[in-house]
């Protein structure tokens, strides 16, 4: 990859004086279930992308993220959800980065991204049912003739031409390219933050340099990222199920953020509109309707209510889910170029796994993996190692005393407690007398 990726050009303005190594990923794009459980289950295509930034000094991973794409093919339009399921952070570098600053240009960079690039790459359609049964004899007499006709292509490709209709040189076959997408997409964004010991990167619990912060910290770091990455058109909302309307409002960056979500929509029942992630907190409460047997009752404002309720809200980890989209269409353009290295899904898989499959706590297995181990997985699922070479060109702020942060001197604020009144001097005291009184 001699060229850099389409927005990932920011990342050397993120990264401090160093240099670093960025892997990107992206599997082609699949079919896969849709996100809910809509009557007419429309297609839906998802590609994942990978982020893994590399310390070229300590020649340790410092940084990983990972974002899914859905793709939903309604009549009208593309419905694009951009899913944000891990993000996690090593501690291992030779210097401490602003892992916002990063993680900001990385999620830009796949918004700014128009869909149609998603599509310019074959999709892996699922083959329908009908093309995998392998069934017995049939009683109809012309399934059995197409039958014996591909079994007879099969051992013999050339005798299509003695057929009627496909030996004729005029026929051209058709070019099978898959369902017909609409011309324009609009954009939701999704994510819910709970905290975790490790997301990516599993025991590094322990490392001092590995900074882990508490639930309502995170949920407000995401919001500041969102609401620097977006343009002001994007509606964005957030909630904490179960905690107090004002608590949320003091989590919100700036005031186009709204209390709520993106899913309640009038008396349409939840399971036809909130979709379902991977490892959803709400998912639970999904699948706990459907063997209730109200998921045709439930609807979207009700589940939202009950949802704060849930085991998974209540138990003392703040979890916050954040949702912010842009109704507006644009239009899809399929000669738009896509960022990361384009693989398959399994190969894509076999990567990840790797990565996320390793010990982070020796410092010296990990350097190992990024020298050996990983260039030889890509070579074992036949691709090409490439990384993006980056040089950090932020500059280290030094602590003057323009730089320091002021400390708030909070005195003046506090409100005293009132002197109590001494009224010791205004007693007016019986003189003392030298000598005794006697009786006359």
């Amino acid at each position: 990859m001699n060229c850099k990726p389409l927005g990932i050009v920011g990342l050397e303005e993120a990264l401090p004086n160093g240099q670093y190594q960025l892997l990107h990923l992206r599997c082609r794009g699949f079919q896969t279930k849709p996100l809910t459980m809509a009557v007419d289950r429309p297609l839906t295509v998802k590609v994942k992308h990978f982020f893994m930034l590399i310390d070229s000094t300590s020649k340790c991973p410092v940084l990983a993220l990972e974002i899914y794409i859905y793709l939903t093919l309604e009549k009208d339009r593309v419905s694009q959800h951009i899913f944000v399921p891990k993000a996690d952070t090593t501690g291992l570098g030779s210097q401490r980065i602003d892992v916002a600053a990063v993680v900001l240009v990385l999620v830009k960079a796949l918004v700014e991204t128009n869909a149609g690039a998603y599509f310019k790459e074959p999709v892996a359609w699922k083959q329908s049912r009908k093309d995998n049964d392998v069934k017995a004899e049939s009683p109809y007499a012309t399934v059995n003739v197409l039958r014996a006709l591909a079994s007879k292509l099969t051992s013999d490709p050339a005798s299509i031409h003695s057929l009627p209709y496909y030996g004729t040189p005029e026929h051209k076959e058709k070019e099978s390219r898959g369902p017909e997408v609409a011309d324009t997409v609009t954009t939701k964004i999704s994510l819910f933050t709970r905290a975790a010991n490790a997301y990516i990167f599993p025991k590094l619990e322990h490392n001092s340099g590995k900074h882990i912060a508490d639930g309502n910290t995170l949920f407000r770091w995401w919001l500041r990222i969102f609401d620097h990455c977006l343009p002001s058109t994007w509606r964005c909302v957030g909630d904490i199920p179960g905690a107090e309307a004002a608590a949320v409002a003091r989590s919100f960056p700036s005031d186009r953020w709204k209390q709520g979500n993106i899913y309640v929509s009038g008396l349409t029942p939840a399971v036809r509109q909130i979709p379902l992630f991977p490892d959803d907190p709400k998912g639970r409460f999904l699948e706990h309707l459907i063997v209730e047997g109200r998921y045709k009752s439930v609807t979207t404002q009700q589940f939202w209510l009950e949802l704060g309720f849930r085991q998974e809200f209540r138990l003392g980890n703040v979890v916050g889910i954040i949702g912010c989209e842009n109704s507006d269409a644009v239009a899809l353009d399929r000669e738009s170029t896509c960022p990361g290295l384009s693989v398959s899904h399994k190969q894509y898989k076999k990567v990840v796994e790797f990565v996320k499959g390793e010990d982070y706590s020796n410092k010296f297995d990990i350097q190992a993996m990024i020298e050996s181990g990983l260039p030889e997985v890509f070579k074992q699922n036949g691709l090409k190692y490439l990384t993006i070479k980056l040089e950090g060109k932020r500059q280290r702020k030094e602590m003057s005393p323009k730089n320091v942060m002021p400390v708030n001197n909070l005195n003046s604020m506090v409100r005293k407690r009132p002197a109590v009144n001494n009224l010791t001097g205004l007693v007016k005291k019986a003189p003392k007398n030298s000598k005794p009184s006697t009786g006359s």
